[in-house]
């Protein structure tokens, strides 16, 4: 009641002001009888009193939500107000709900996301770690072994280092003309040992004057990630990794074509999604499902799509395209 009168004191006293106004008016001007001019005055007093009295009543539930210092139920107690006011605060009060509880899910979901990513990644961790230890306990330490565990183990730190640092996106890209003949020569390069060890060879034919407008590190990342896939899934099968790129209809693509494994046409609408493995991520046990999905993810924050086409048996087509 007390936040209401405080609303309602600068009408009252426009009332009074401007009915002494019309009071001295009239009486400068001659007219003298004072009980017409007291009747005049309380009789809109009055009607005053009953239309602050009416918006009283209709709006008594907000101004006594809005009075209390605990609010529970305040959308409840305010829906029962049918003044235009009431309505239109509950309006806003319910938009801004909205919007901050998906903020919330959003939060939480990304929260959830990065729990389960570190318990898979350390999980993952694990496993070469433990074959390290036992390489060691062996007289005659296996060079080759110990390369293959620590590049795993190089891979799993690069996907947790790129998982944190795509939430500070904005603050850590460049846009820049890359060439892309010498960028799939480096990635090609960071998997050298990884392609022989895995007997499968890559065959670049890229244009040396193709360059794309992008950030040639988070590229790079795409690209990688992209080509690891490609070694894991046609592993032994001495078969060659094509590295090409075309331009169409004013877009340039950059394709990696295996011929391993393939994935299932069940599989493909999914494989963008988190933690997503598959028929062949489930045969491969130190798969996470994470690195499509962040390919697919740093692709859109660079305004880039990618495209898969697979089938079973004959190989799997990645197309980035920009």
């Amino acid at each position: 009641m007390k936040l209401f009168l405080k609303q309602q004191v600068p009408f009252i006293l426009m009332y009074v002001l401007l009915s002494i106004l019309l009071i001295g008016m009239v009486w400068l001007d001659g007219y003298r009888k004072t009980v017409v001019l007291l009747y005049g005055f309380f009789l809109a007093g009055f009607i005053l009193c009953l239309f602050i009295g009416f918006v009283y009543l209709t709006q008594r539930n907000l101004y006594q939500t809005l009075s209390r210092k605990r609010k529970k139920n305040v959308y409840e107690e305010i829906d029962k107000d049918v003044s235009p006011l009431s309505q239109s605060i509950n309006e806003l009060l319910q938009c801004q709900y909205q919007r901050y509880f998906n903020e919330i899910k959003q939060l939480q979901n990304a929260r959830d996301e990065h729990t389960r990513f570190i318990n898979q990644w350390v999980h993952q961790m694990k496993t070469p770690l433990a074959v390290i230890e036992l390489m060691m306990q062996d007289e005659e330490l296996d060079r080759d072994s110990l390369i293959e565990e620590t590049d795993r183990m190089k891979e799993g730190l690069a996907l947790a280092l790129s998982m944190a640092r795509l939430e500070s996106f904005q603050q850590d890209f460049v846009i820049e003309q890359v060439n892309l003949k010498c960028l799939a020569n480096q990635a090609v390069a960071d998997h050298k040992r990884n392609f022989i060890r895995n007997y499968v060879y890559p065959k670049i034919t890229i244009d040396e004057a193709l360059e794309v407008k992008t950030d040639e590190k988070w590229l790079s990342f795409i690209v990688y990630q992209i080509i690891s896939n490609a070694i894991k899934y046609s592993a032994m099968s001495e078969k060659t990794i094509d590295i090409s790129a075309k331009q169409a209809f004013g877009k340039i693509h950059l394709i990696i074509t295996d011929h391993g494994r393939g994935i299932a046409k069940s599989d493909l609408p999914r494989v963008f999604q988190a933690f997503f493995t598959g028929d062949q991520g489930r045969e491969h046990h130190e798969a996470t499902g994470m690195g499509l999905y962040l390919v697919h993810e740093i692709a859109q924050e660079l305004n880039h799509s990618v495209e898969i086409e697979s089938e079973v048996g004959i190989g799997t087509r990645v197309s980035i395209i920009f």
